[in-house]
């Protein structure tokens, strides 16, 4: 892979802000292929789905409030939070969703606070921030540019009928609770299409990266 002269898979010798880079597409898009992708070639990438599954962990900093707020319909007396449950609920309910988002948005900002001051100790050069809800949150403000990921609807959602083992009618639900391909493409300053096998969408990133490290 091609890089600048101070900058190797992601990294460089002086602690500096690094540049910062957002990663986003829809469910079933293939952006956690992309993410994984990113780290197999030494960058670093904050996910903000799995900041959301930490925070909402027996113990974790949102579990208590989340438990609290959505009560027995997602979670037993001091027991786990069922993220299924709570999934069918807020991507059913817009302002059960919005309760959620409340919550866990603004301790998700701090952990990827925290997350990039470390990132930035390391020498890190070049960071993504992938994130589903990028442009809806307005994360974006400040990143150099943003890629996503796009596929069109039908792969989409046999994707993730197939990975989560659950109904077209429960996938277009959470789609309708994103932004749509053709608003990304509008938004987006890259974007990788993935209705292909994941060797082209590694062509894809690759070809990308040298673009944007040049």
């Amino acid at each position: 892979m091609q890089q600048t002269p101070d900058v190797k898979d992601g990294k460089r010798g002086a602690s500096a802000a690094p540049r910062l880079f957002g990663l986003t597409g829809g469910i079933g898009s293939g952006k956690s292929a992309v993410a994984d992708m990113l780290r197999e070639r030494g960058f670093a990438v904050f996910d903000a789905d799995d900041a959301a599954r930490a925070l909402t962990r027996p113990g974790g900093k949102a579990a208590a409030a989340v438990a609290k707020t959505f009560g027995p319909r997602i979670a037993g007396p001091g027991g786990p939070i069922d993220r299924a449950a709570l999934a069918k609920l807020v991507f059913s309910d817009p302002e059960a969703r919005r309760k959620l988002e409340a919550i866990l948005h603004p301790l998700i900002d701090t952990e990827a606070k925290r997350w990039l001051t470390a990132r930035v100790a390391e020498g890190h050069a070049v960071c993504f921030y992938a994130a589903p809800l990028l442009f809806e949150a307005d994360r974006d403000a400040g990143m150099e540019a943003v890629v996503a990921v796009i596929a069109a609807p039908e792969v989409r959602i046999r994707r993730v009928m197939e990975r989560d083992r659950t109904t077209e009618e429960a996938v277009k639900a959470r789609m309708a609770a994103q932004l749509g391909d053709e608003q990304r493409l509008l938004r987006a300053e890259h974007i990788l299409r993935n209705d292909g096998s994941l060797r082209e969408l590694q062509v894809q990133l690759d070809a990308l990266l040298k673009k944007l490290l040049a």
